[in-house]
Protein backbone atom coordinates (compact mmCIF):
# COMPACT_ATOMS: atom_id res chain seq x y z
CA UNK A 1 0.00 0.00 0.00
CA UNK A 2 1.32 3.34 -1.14
CA UNK A 3 -0.43 6.23 0.75
CA UNK A 4 2.80 8.39 0.71
CA UNK A 5 2.22 8.66 -2.76
CA UNK A 6 0.83 11.44 -4.57
CA UNK A 7 -2.31 9.73 -5.55
CA UNK A 8 -2.94 6.46 -3.01
CA UNK A 9 -2.52 3.24 -3.80
CA UNK A 10 -2.15 -0.42 -3.02
CA UNK A 11 -0.66 -3.76 -4.89
CA UNK A 12 -2.97 -6.89 -4.44
CA UNK A 13 -3.69 -10.04 -6.02
CA UNK A 14 -6.19 -12.55 -6.62
CA UNK A 15 -5.77 -16.18 -7.13
CA UNK A 16 -8.40 -18.73 -8.45
CA UNK A 17 -8.71 -21.51 -5.99
CA UNK A 18 -11.42 -22.96 -7.74
CA UNK A 19 -12.19 -25.79 -10.76
CA UNK A 20 -12.95 -23.20 -13.37
CA UNK A 21 -12.25 -19.80 -14.61
CA UNK A 22 -13.69 -16.80 -12.86
CA UNK A 23 -14.42 -12.93 -13.06
CA UNK A 24 -13.63 -11.40 -9.62
CA UNK A 25 -15.36 -8.17 -7.96
CA UNK A 26 -13.40 -5.80 -5.95
CA UNK A 27 -14.71 -3.32 -4.45
CA UNK A 28 -11.75 -0.64 -2.67
CA UNK A 29 -12.48 2.09 0.23
CA UNK A 30 -10.35 4.72 0.52
CA UNK A 31 -10.74 6.16 3.72
CA UNK A 32 -9.56 9.46 5.50
CA UNK A 33 -9.05 10.07 9.36
CA UNK A 34 -10.44 13.39 9.07
CA UNK A 35 -12.08 12.91 12.63
CA UNK A 36 -11.55 9.82 15.29
CA UNK A 37 -13.96 7.85 13.39
CA UNK A 38 -12.22 6.64 9.48
CA UNK A 39 -14.42 7.99 7.11
CA UNK A 40 -14.86 6.64 3.35
CA UNK A 41 -13.42 9.71 0.93
CA UNK A 42 -13.79 7.17 -2.08
CA UNK A 43 -15.17 4.15 -3.57
CA UNK A 44 -13.39 1.93 -6.28
CA UNK A 45 -14.72 -1.24 -7.84
CA UNK A 46 -12.34 -3.39 -9.79
CA UNK A 47 -13.77 -6.08 -12.15
CA UNK A 48 -10.90 -9.01 -12.58
CA UNK A 49 -12.09 -10.87 -15.35
CA UNK A 50 -11.10 -14.45 -16.59
CA UNK A 51 -8.61 -15.80 -13.68
CA UNK A 52 -8.19 -19.15 -14.91
CA UNK A 53 -7.99 -22.25 -11.72
CA UNK A 54 -4.48 -21.78 -10.23
CA UNK A 55 -3.89 -18.54 -11.79
CA UNK A 56 -2.69 -15.37 -9.10
CA UNK A 57 -2.76 -12.26 -10.93
CA UNK A 58 -1.18 -9.16 -9.56
CA UNK A 59 -2.56 -5.72 -10.03
CA UNK A 60 -3.00 -2.25 -8.50
CA UNK A 61 -5.73 0.28 -7.34
CA UNK A 62 -5.77 3.73 -6.80
CA UNK A 63 -7.66 6.16 -5.96
CA UNK A 64 -9.25 8.44 -8.06
CA UNK A 65 -8.23 12.43 -7.82
CA UNK A 66 -10.73 14.26 -5.71
CA UNK A 67 -10.94 17.55 -3.84
CA UNK A 68 -10.52 15.95 -0.41
CA UNK A 69 -8.16 17.81 1.93
CA UNK A 70 -8.00 15.44 4.10
CA UNK A 71 -4.85 12.22 3.03
CA UNK A 72 -5.47 8.97 2.62
CA UNK A 73 -5.02 6.91 5.74
CA UNK A 74 -6.24 3.42 5.20
CA UNK A 75 -7.59 1.58 2.18
CA UNK A 76 -9.72 -1.56 2.73
CA UNK A 77 -11.41 -4.15 0.69
CA UNK A 78 -15.29 -3.58 1.09
CA UNK A 79 -16.71 -6.66 -0.60
CA UNK A 80 -15.17 -9.01 -3.22
CA UNK A 81 -18.06 -11.25 -6.17
CA UNK A 82 -17.14 -14.06 -7.87
CA UNK A 83 -18.84 -15.19 -11.10
CA UNK A 84 -17.94 -18.42 -13.50
CA UNK A 85 -17.02 -16.81 -16.59
CA UNK A 86 -19.86 -19.17 -18.56
CA UNK A 87 -21.99 -16.61 -16.32
CA UNK A 88 -20.17 -13.48 -17.23
CA UNK A 89 -20.22 -13.73 -20.64
CA UNK A 90 -22.55 -11.56 -22.29
CA UNK A 91 -25.20 -13.39 -24.24
CA UNK A 92 -24.97 -13.74 -28.31
CA UNK A 93 -27.60 -11.65 -29.45
CA UNK A 94 -29.36 -12.06 -33.23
Amino acid sequence: MRLDAPTPSAAFEVTNYEDEVYTYGITFEFLTQATEESEVAATVRRTIASVKPGQTVETTVTAPKAGDPDPVSEIRIADVTLVPQDRSASPARP
